[in-house]
């Protein structure tokens, strides 16, 4: 019986150690942000959530025309160059792994292909692009995904396509 208090003890510390590390890694790395962006329309949102705790409060967004900015997650300031934008805020969640911007009057300038980074002082940096969109543009089409990603599944949007005649 003492072996087998012993093995009990291991596996209630190797359950309670996986769970630690399962809660840990379970948090994947995401992107989104608001779609259609008409130019002209109010508060579009583009986001990035990260695997982990964002510890700095502060990621970066890199617009279309290569502009980047830095964005503070406490107070909601972003700034390029060293200047507060008014055109943007930034944003988090109670999570703390949310890097957020919402555009408050969208223009031509901000349609494109966005980029997010944040930066992790003890796990890897996480860097994801993602493309605000209006209407006339359409969607992003053609789209490859890496050789090493096998997404989980897939959503369809059929159109049907009726010629009277």
């Amino acid at each position: 019986t003492m072996a087998l208090g012993s093995a009990m003890r291991l596996i209630l510390f190797i359950s309670a150690f996986t769970a630690g590390v399962l809660a840990e890694f379970d948090q994947g790395f995401t992107i989104g942000r608001t779609y259609p962006a008409e130019i002209g329309a109010t508060d579009a949102t583009l986001w990035c959530k990260a695997s982990y705790s964002i510890a700095s409060r502060t990621c970066s967004m890199t617009m279309p025309d290569g502009i980047i900015f830095d964005l503070d997650l406490e107070s909601g300031e972003v700034s390029s160059g060293g200047s507060v934008s008014e055109a943007f805020s930034a944003y988090s969640d109670d999570s703390g792994r949310l890097c957020a911007i919402t555009i408050k009057t969208v223009d031509a300038s901000h349609l494109g292909q966005w980029r997010c980074d944040i930066s992790h002082a003890d796990h890897i940096n996480e860097v994801g692009h993602v493309a605000l969109l209006n209407n006339e543009m359409g969607f992003v089409r053609d789209v490859r995904l890496p050789t090493h990603l096998a997404p989980a599944g897939y959503n369809l949007t059929l159109i049907p396509f009726i010629i009277e005649g």
